[in-house]
């Protein structure tokens, strides 16, 4: 059975669902919208970084190369890190970089490091092996192709930067798609909600409403009401409320009529009660006045044997 509990918890849900979707919507499109800018901004850092990262190399050589005085080990250890530094840099360009350009320019970027590298491990290799000269041989081609890194480098950050530029519009359009969709859902949830409540209101107000003035008439002695067959056909709680008014109804109906009908038979009973109290108070009225009658009559009996008594000792003393 539909309750009105259960169209309130549908209608909530309803407002909470649209509004959580709006809100989720406009969440996506900004999180999207910052992780866009997001990755082309780590893109130059680590583009910056990885040209950064070769002069360290170089210079680290150098040291390597020119310092005699110095630990052949810790020089060795600190260009290994820092290639294996260089290593997961490339790594990250790899997956990142998305733009046809910046690509191909990071391609050759990769390749003159490569040379690079070449260049300084040949380099040690020479030193190792005593060979001074060589290794001062390398290291200047190693600065010649450094160059081209820096070149190559600087290149991938300007094709980076024009990528950045290229989708700002889209980004700027997404944006205000998704602001646009975000506003619209919001008012069609608060549009709809308002329009929901209104005909829940009048849904549950007018019912009620007419139930209320069906009791007014009925406290004002009016028993002949019906209520519509539209209340007493919901399936809600104002339509089992309309069927117990109705029942309601229907047994005051019944217990009126039951005591209009006692409250004639007893004026009838009173009315012969009233018959028979007068009748009553006649044969009353009879026998008391038959009672003083009798009385009167007995003092006249008595005053006229006195009276006779009387005359006779009077006769009596006259014949004496």
């Amino acid at each position: 059975m539909a309750m009105l509990k259960g169209k309130l918890l549908r209608t909530f849900f309803f407002i909470i669902s649209s509004l959580s979707f709006a809100s989720v919507g406009l969440f996506i499109m900004h999180f999207f919208i910052v992780e866009k800018y997001k990755a082309i901004s780590d893109n130059i850092i680590a583009e910056y970084t990885l040209t950064n990262t070769v002069s360290d190399l170089i210079a680290s050589y150098n040291s390597r190369f020119r310092n005699t005085d110095i630990s052949e080990e810790g020089e060795d250890q600190k260009i290994q890190a820092t290639k294996d530094s260089m290593k997961q840099t490339m790594e990250f360009l790899d997956s990142h970089i998305v733009n046809k350009e910046s690509q191909a320019s990071y391609i050759g970027l990769k390749n003159t490091i490569a040379d690079v590298v070449t260049e300084v491990d040949n380099g040690l290799r020479a030193l190792s092996e005593g060979g001074v000269k060589d290794a001062s041989v390398h290291y200047e081609a190693a600065n010649k192709k450094y160059l081209f890194v820096k070149e190559n480098g600087n290149k991938l950050i300007f094709y980076e930067l024009s990528y950045a530029e290229s989708i700002q519009g889209k980004i700027d359009s997404i944006y205000q798609v998704s602001t646009i969709i975000g506003v619209f859902l919001l008012l069609v949830a608060i549009g709809g909600s308002t329009i929901y409540a209104f005909r829940f209101a009048n849904k549950v107000a007018l019912p009620l409403r007419k139930l209320t003035k069906t009791a007014e008439q009925v406290a004002s002695g009016d028993m002949e009401l019906t209520l519509s067959q539209e209340l007493l056909d919901r399936t809600d709680e104002i339509g089992r409320l309309a069927r117990s008014y109705k029942v309601m109804l229907m047994k005051l109906a019944s217990n009126i009529s039951e005591l209009d009908a006692s409250n004639k038979n007893l004026k009838k009973v009173s009315g012969d009660m009233t018959a028979k109290n007068a009748e009553l108070e006649k044969l009353n009225e009879y026998m008391v006045n038959r009672e003083l009658k009798m009385i009167e009559l007995k003092k006249e009996i008595r005053a006229c044997a006195e009276s006779g008594h009387h005359d006779q000792k009077k006769v009596s003393t006259l014949n004496s």
